[in-house]
């Protein structure tokens, strides 16, 4: 951030700085970064603005958009750059494309659409229009607005026609008639420059140095005309002394001061360097903070130019009150203070300096910072001569740094030196702390250096102890720690200890077996001999049978038998019986398995040990005689558990075993399990279907695998058992049952369909009433379920009509009606049920009913309309008849011959039958 800074001040000081202009570039995501880079920026922007550098002014928008990416600054630097290109640099074109990209980002920029629009107007009349402004400031009498006129016909033809003559020439006649005019300067001076004439552009500036009226403008036009004098006329001298007026003017201006300063520097002229910073200085007025670079100038000239350090010291003390940690000036002080005998005052400024430096987090800030610390220790180890001075001094840096490993070293060896143990101790056990956990040679290494204190200078045996139990724990397979350890141990008859140090011993991997087995017969005898302790010397021998082979090892073996058995530790002895399996084949390896399950089930009672026991058995040992008495076991085994699918698959295996009455024993085991407990009737079904195809007359099969088909809903099934026993009508109330428990409509529905398919064969092959009867009653149920079934309605309609019930023909009638697809269809139904409402209800009134809904379908049919008028006899219904007829005259799709007809009828009834003579 720093670097982005340092750039915009150099280009203060030098705007065509090409350099800088890049650094610029290069450290543009700094201005997203950090607010005050933009501030900074901006600030410059507007400084270049009023110094006339338009050109400036642009790259150092391109430098901000290079940065930014949000939207709307995006939009608002370019159309700041928009109006620099147009207003300032005349560059339409390139004004044009930012003003575009402003309303790709944002559509409704209501400025950037009205430049547009300005600049397309005066583009399409440019000519006329600057013709016009060039007429009006011919005869102008105001002076600023003739040379405005001037200036703007200017612009029209740089940025419309650029090439073209009139635009110099132009501008030249505005300056004619206002020299002072600053706009049209610049753009000559532009264009003069543009073009390399450097001898016209020279007397340009010179003249706007004589019609200034700024200051500021003067000093511009100066500069400019020095830049020109030196960089392209070679003329160094007048240039110098053009800048010299431009001191003479602004005593603090950046460029100047940058170009007379840096003759200076060649020339050597330091006392001349620093009248002129000095001067700069008292102009400027600013505060130490803001003239902090310049202060650092005069100071290092004072210093290492004219060896006046009292002159210098007044300046770095300036620079120290504004920053105390600089590092110009720390380095200014430690020369300054050591050859005068102030060490104490250097100490005391360098520790002003350590404080006042930020800790942040900035890893520069935290290097300066420790290195400060580093330096303040020793300045004070080796002025003060004095280590319990340096001790304090060290130990200090060490609690602002805790990583410094200078300071750590230092004091390692102050302790040392003045035999400090206790204080070195810890000292190290601090750094042992703060070493990484996975650091573990690290940590080992410096706990051996602790141990050899404890051992060497302090003797305490206990110290020693402690610390190489810390290294074991760090590094178990340590063997010189655990061979120290085991001495100590035995030195002092820690028997327990002893053990536990000789355990860890054989555990080490690195270490050869043989030798491991015999540290383990070691410890077991131990335990043994010194506390008679057989329960603990179980570990080491069974660790000794992890190493080698049981068969290698039947000493070992035999004693833990002695022990388990004893101790009633029956896991371990199965574990261990499982190892003496494992080198076993054959008929011995299944015994001793065998052997293991029997004691996991009795003395363990661990069943499901036992069940992966046999079921390890089966696998190995499946087809051998004995897999009978194994299957038998796993089978009771499992019934405990209650794990009935995997005693379902071992009844399956002793199934397959046996024939006959035994089969069939156990099918029925197994289906009263797949039924009952399993809840899987599909399966138990074919257990039943294979009982009945060994024993036909078994009742219960017969019995358990109807309910069965019923459950599973497997009608196909079920209906194929009835049929085979020939009990049809038990099927359809069976089928019936069914429905009546299932929720679903549509199940149900299904279910009654079928039942009502099987009574329908029954009732067409027996033809007796009690069968029709009840593919009556079947049919009902389905009506109850979807009262408007159609195929039930068609089915009962001969039904009723053949058991002469008609008061239900009726409803069955009317279902028909309503799935009627066509008027003729529709029609025929009406007649039938007029007619069975006329002829065997006995009812004249709803035959007057069906036969006017049978008139509204067909109007054309006379015999209908005649229905009609015989059924009517009530008021009430001659009325009804009048309301049909108008509703039928009043249909257009009714044909005029039948609608004629049956306004004749109407006016007769409303004549004779209701009595409406007007109507009629």
């Amino acid at each position: 951030m720093a670097d982005f800074f340092q750039y915009l001040a150099i280009l203060d000081a030098d705007p065509d700085d090409s350099a800088a202009l890049a650094g610029l570039v290069d450290r543009a995501a700094s201005v997203a970064a950090d607010p005050a880079a933009g501030t900074a920026l901006a600030a410059t922007r507007k400084a270049m603005r009023e110094r006339g550098r338009p050109d400036v002014v642009q790259r150092l928008l391109d430098v901000e958009l290079g940065a930014v990416s949000d939207r709307t600054r995006r939009a608002d630097l370019l159309l700041e750059k928009a109006t620099v290109l147009e207003d300032e640099l005349l560059d339409e074109t390139s004004a044009i494309a930012c003003l575009k990209e402003v309303l790709a980002l944002r559509p409704d920029d209501e400025a950037a659409s009205e430049a547009l629009e300005q600049i397309e107007l005066v583009r399409a009349n440019w000519e006329k229009v600057a013709a016009k402004y060039v007429h009006e400031a011919g005869v102008a009498t105001d002076r600023q607005l003739a040379t405005q006129l001037y200036t703007s016909a200017a612009e029209i033809h740089a940025r419309c026609h650029p090439d073209g003559a009139e635009v110099e020439g132009l501008l030249k006649k505005a300056l004619e008639v206002e020299p002072r005019n600053r706009k049209a300067a610049g753009h000559l001076e532009r264009i003069l420059r543009a073009a390399s004439r450097w001898e016209d552009l020279a007397a340009h500036l010179g003249q706007r140095v004589e019609v200034a009226a700024t200051r500021e403008e003067r000093t511009a036009a100066l500069l400019g005309l020095a830049d020109v004098s030196r960089a392209r006329l070679g003329k160094p001298e007048q240039a110098i002394e053009l800048i010299k007026k431009v001191i003479a003017l602004d005593p603090g201006q950046p460029q100047a001061l940058k170009v007379l300063g840096d003759v200076y520097e060649a020339e050597e002229n330091w006392q001349g360097l620093v009248m002129l910073y000095a001067a700069a200085l008292k102009a400027r007025r600013g505060s130490d903070r803001e003239e902090q670079g310049m202060l650092m100038q005069v100071g290092m000239i004072l210093w290492r130019r004219l060896g006046d350090l009292d002159g210098a010291e007044e300046y770095f003390r300036r620079i120290r009150k504004v920053e105390p940690g600089h590092p110009a000036a720390l380095d200014f002080y430690r020369a300054y203070y050591p050859p005068r005998g102030e060490g104490a005052k250097l100490l005391q400024l360098l520790r002003q300096a350590e404080k006042a430096l930020p800790h942040g987090g900035d890893p520069a800030a935290e290097a300066r910072s420790r290195a400060l610390s580093v330096e303040i220790a020793e300045l004070a180890e080796a002025q003060l001569g004095n280590p319990e001075k340096a001790i304090d001094a060290w130990k200090q840096l060490l609690r602002q740094d805790p990583t410094s490993r200078e300071a750590r070293d230092a004091l390692k060896r102050l302790y040392r030196r003045t035999e400090k143990w206790n204080a070195l101790l810890d000292l190290m056990k601090e750094e042992i702390d703060r070493l990484p956990d996975d650091d573990v040679a690290g940590r080992v290494a410096r706990l051996g250096e602790v141990v050899e204190i404890y051992r060497s200078k302090l003797r305490l045996d206990v110290m020693v102890i402690n610390t190489l139990a810390a290294i074991l724990k760090l590094d178990p397979e340590n063997r010189g720690a655990i061979d120290e350890l085991a001495d100590k141990y035995r030195q002092l008859g820690r028997w327990n200890d002893l053990i536990g140090v000789l355990g860890r011993k054989a555990e080490l991997e690195s270490a050869p077996v043989a030798d491991r087995v015999a540290i383990l017969r070691e410890v077991a005898d131990l335990w043994v001999e010194r506390f008679g302790n057989h329960a603990q010397a179980i570990r080491p021998l069974e660790r000794i049978l992890e190493l080698t082979a049981p068969a290698a090892d039947a000493d070992t073996v035999a004693r833990l038998k002695d022990i388990y058995t004893r101790r009633r530790q029956w896991r371990q002895l199965i574990g261990l019986l499982g190892k003496e399996a494992e080198g076993l084949a054959g008929d011995d390896r299944r015994t001793k398995m065998s052997e293991m399950a029997r004691l996991a089930a009795e003395r363990v009672g661990d069943t499901r040990l036992a069940i992966e026991l046999h079921n390890q058995v089966l696998a190995e040992f499946g087809d051998a005689p004995e897999a009978g008495e194994t299957l038998g076991a796993l089978a009771a085994l499992y019934e405990r558990e209650k794990r009935w699918l995997p005693l379902a698959e071992v009844l399956r295996r002793q199934r397959a075993a046996v024939d006959g009455a035994d089969a069939v024993t156990l099918l029925e085991k197994l289906g009263a399990l797949l039924a009952d407990r399993v809840g899987a009737p599909a399966q138990a079904a074919e257990v039943y279907a294979e009982i009945l195809h060994l024993d036909p007359g078994h009742a219960r099969a017969l019995r358990t695998l109807r309910e069965l088909y019923a459950a599973a809903g497997d009608y196909d099934a079920l209906e194929r058992l009835y049929g085979e026993l020939g009990q049809w009508d038990e099927l359809v109330d069976a089928l019936g049952g069914i429905a009546d428990r299932l929720e679903d409509r549509a199940a149900r529905l299904a279910v009654l369909e079928r039942a009502a398919a099987v009574a329908d064969r029954r009732a067409t092959s027996e033809q007796t009433g009690h069968a029709l009867d009840k593919l009556a009653r079947v049919w009902e149920r389905v009506l109850v379920v979807d009262p408007a079934h159609a195929v039930a309605a068609r089915a009962l309609a001969p039904l009723y009509a053949r058991q002469e019930k008609w008061a239900r023909l009726l409803p069955v009638l009317e279902v028909q009606l309503a799935a009627e697809a066509d008027d003729a269809g529709r029609l025929a139904r009406m007649l039938e049920i007029r007619e069975l409402c006329e002829q065997r209800l006995g009812s004249r009134a709803l035959a007057f009913t069906w036969a006017a809904r049978a008139l509204e379908v067909d109007p054309s049919r006379e015999d209908l309309l005649a229905d009609v008028l015989r059924l009517a006899h009530e008021p009430d219904q001659w009325k009804e008849v009048g309301g049909l007829l108008d509703r039928i005259v009043d249909d257009d799709g009714v044909a005029a011959p039948v609608r004629l007809r049956l306004l004749r009828t109407a006016a007769q009834v409303a004549a004779g039958k209701l009595g409406a003579p007007e109507r009629a």
